[in-house]
């Protein structure tokens, strides 16, 4: 799953041209990724993605049993995350973008990094907590250097 087609995100993914993998983005990124003129736009790099076959989702979609993209517009007119569901370790989120780091979930919440709708964000960032209250979700940040700290990580930890 691609969160979203900035270059921190996307570039290199044609690496994947040739094999099996399943390459899946928001069918609304995709338009705008591919939609505006010239080579880039903002953080859209299109040398990044042009030739990509994705597969596209809309709303909030279940791809595999226990793994929701959830749609969180905001940062890009298609920004996706993703809640997975595990049977030890609970309900966990992984919001990308849609939240850059755990100051800008606040609450209150601050935007952090680009936004391309604010109010598109503010709501998808209300919309994320909403699910964690429900859940009880862990939320990992899509850029947040010091969360990692406070993680389990691979090879010695895990979640499962």
């Amino acid at each position: 799953m691609l969160s979203h087609l900035h270059f921190d995100h996307a570039g290199n993914v044609t690496m994947f041209e040739g094999t099996n993998a399943r390459l899946v983005c928001n069918q609304r990124e995709k338009e705008f990724a591919f939609g505006f003129e010239g080579l880039f736009t903002g953080a859209h790099l299109k040398t990044d993605y042009e030739g990509v076959d994705f597969e596209t989702v809309s709303g909030d979609t279940e791809i595999l049993p226990g793994v929701t993209l959830i749609e969180t517009p905001g940062h890009t007119v298609g920004c996706m995350s993703m809640q997975v569901e595990l049977p030890d370790s609970g309900t966990m989120i992984f919001t990308s973008d849609a939240v850059y780091m755990g100051d800008s979930y606040g609450p209150p919440a601050t935007p952090a990094a680009i936004v391309n709708n604010l109010e598109q964000w503010y709501a998808s960032v209300e919309k994320l907590r909403g699910i964690q209250e429900r859940t009880g979700a862990t939320m990992i940040f899509g850029h947040d250097a010091d969360q990692i700290h406070q993680l389990r990580v691979a090879p010695k930890e895990f979640y499962s």
